[in-house]
């Protein structure tokens, strides 16, 4: 926008149709590349049949206080479904089926619309700074990190988590704090980490304050309401409470006496580079094709001109990229989020 008011379009942005058709090819493409990929294999991870047979026991109506498959862990006592949006939107996906195989075989068409969901919505974003080319943007971080496509390939709620978690930081980062207080409480009723929306939300506020010297307070205070509301409200309250204490809390405890996977640990060093080598490359020509574009050199027209809106975007994916970065040297499963909100805020920054 202008000082005026007036909002602004980028020379190389696309109109609302031209946008809303290029999504809508990433996602059909999207769909049909993993519905091949998975059409002969199995799912890759024992989780995908726990999430199908909760998606399956909400389409027969057979969840409510309690899920008799899980009498005897932590959740015998109450379900407090952690994922209860996840679940009911995969429950569709498992109508009509009795037999666990034909569960299983469904889950092999719902993991590709929670992937191409993903990865749409990192086009879409990828629109604002690249115009019509932004298209490409997730189909190259799915060939040049295979240590992103092993995530991706994982029926699990994080893939709607990343596709809300893109929505929330392009909200936080342009202000709409009421549209941000929505979806961190849809957030909360899909993901079991819903402090991962504080968080993000706290670290832009303290930058916000700090850079323009003024508390930002909606920032803060439109996604708190949103989560509160929404473990209130949670239709497994207050089981939701406990179950979100022992997977977020007291895991981390007792994670070094339990084998809970190389995903909770530290990346190897080779891996870091060698798994994700055309991603890094792919920054590194960006980066440099950029700085060796004279057009670039060049004032830019005074209705082109960056804005302290696009500037504040920028900050906001860096917060995200930092944020998540850390937690991906820490943990390994965290490349899922570092590596679509590094690549935004390097096209946000150039």
């Amino acid at each position: 926008m202008t000082q005026s008011g007036a909002v602004v379009t980028a020379p190389n942005s696309p109109s609302p149709r031209a946008a809303l058709l290029g999504a809508v090819a990433v996602f059909a493409l999207a769909f049909a590349g993993a519905l091949g990929l998975h059409a002969g294999s199995t799912l890759h991870d024992t989780d995908s049949a726990f999430h199908l047979a909760a998606a399956r026991a909400y389409a027969r109506g057979d969840v409510a206080e309690r899920f008799p498959p899980l009498r005897l862990s932590l959740l015998g006592d109450g379900f407090g479904d952690k994922e209860w949006l996840f679940h009911r939107l995969l429950a569709p996906f498992t109508w009509g089926s009795s037999d666990p195989r034909t569960t299983l075989a469904r889950g092999r068409l719902a993991l590709p619309f929670f992937e191409a969901l993903a990865l749409t919505a990192v086009a879409v974003l990828a629109l604002r700074f690249l115009g019509l080319w932004g298209l490409l943007v997730p189909f190259g971080l799915v060939v040049g990190s295979t240590e992103l496509a092993w995530r991706l390939v994982r029926l699990r709620p994080e893939l709607l988590a990343l596709t809300l978690l893109l929505a929330a930081v392009w909200a936080l980062g342009t202000a709409r704090y009421r549209l941000l207080g929505a979806l961190a409480l849809v957030f909360t009723l899909a993901y079991t980490a819903f402090q991962a929306v504080l968080g993000l939300a706290l670290l832009v506020f303290l930058l916000r304050w700090w850079k323009d010297r003024a508390a930002p307070w909606p920032a803060l205070l439109y996604p708190a309401l949103g989560v509160g509301l929404e473990l209130l409200l949670h239709p497994h309250f207050p089981h939701n409470l406990n179950v979100w204490a022992a997977q977020n809390l007291s895991f981390f405890e007792l994670k070094d006496a339990l084998a809970v996977g190389t995903e909770i640990r530290p990346n190897f060093t080779d891996v870091l580079l060698m798994a994700n080598l055309g991603w890094w490359l792919g920054l590194l020509v960006l980066v440099r094709s950029t700085e060796s574009d004279p057009e670039r050199a060049r004032p830019a027209p005074s209705d082109s001109t960056p804005t302290d809106n696009d500037a504040r975007l920028a900050d906001t994916f860096g917060v995200a990229a930092v944020a998540f970065g850390v937690l991906y040297l820490l943990m390994s499963r965290f490349s899922l989020y570092f590596i679509p909100f590094a690549t935004l805020w390097l096209l946000a920054e150039i």
